[in-house]
């Protein structure tokens, strides 16, 4: 209470932003920002700032995109110093989700391999190595008993940025070393950048 909060919900369909936008103004939610946004396509050309999110929360989107990786990297960018990303996603894909959904041509979209072969979901243990390598401070997933991971088809993945934020610190490296170069390499692709090596 008495706190400055503002909340942006975003979409990548205008048409689903703006029933929302419409929905939420009738309610009386008059306290939210609206935008179109494409997870997968660098968010400062999209007009959102980056390092600006202390909370990005996400429900069941990030593995319907071509990579994993490229993905949380956005997001990334745009989390302020010790900012919280929040998944919530499905985790294993019964026999008849596949075939329900499998018809769609977006749930074959994904182009990550090794990551994903045969399914856009991942398991739990799957997400956390994969944003553990991506240089956040901490992350973890839930369930965490190994029993409930086995069974469970949705989980919550929580992955928090470092206190300087996504741009590693390169100052005390020195410029000829792989760590050095890499680092700057993490720092363009951190902006939206591909890198070919």
């Amino acid at each position: 209470k008495g706190k400055a909060v503002e909340y942006t919900f975003t979409d990548i369909g205008r048409s689903f932003v703006l029933q929302r936008q419409r929905e939420w103004e009738n309610a009386g939610f008059n306290f939210l920002k609206y935008q179109v946004f494409d997870i997968e396509t660098d968010p400062s050309m999209q007009g959102l700032q980056l390092q600006s999110f202390d909370i990005i929360l996400g429900l069941d989107v990030v593995h319907a995109t071509r990579s994993i990786e490229h993905t949380i990297r956005n997001l990334k960018s745009l989390l302020a110093p010790n900012g919280m990303l929040m998944l919530l996603e499905s985790t294993n894909a019964p026999r008849w989700l596949d075939m329900a959904f499998g018809l769609a041509e977006g749930w074959w979209y994904f182009d990550d391999a090794p990551l994903r072969t045969r399914s856009p979901l991942m398991h739990l243990d799957q997400w956390e190595e994969t944003l553990g390598s991506l240089g956040f401070a901490e992350v973890a997933a839930f369930p965490q008993d190994k029993n409930l991971r086995a069974t469970t088809d949705m989980g919550l993945i929580l992955a928090q940025e470092t206190e300087r934020g996504s741009h590693r610190e390169t100052n005390s490296l020195d410029p000829q070393s792989v760590a050095y170069q890499v680092a700057k390499i993490t720092e363009l692709e951190a902006l939206g950048a591909e890198v070919m090596v």
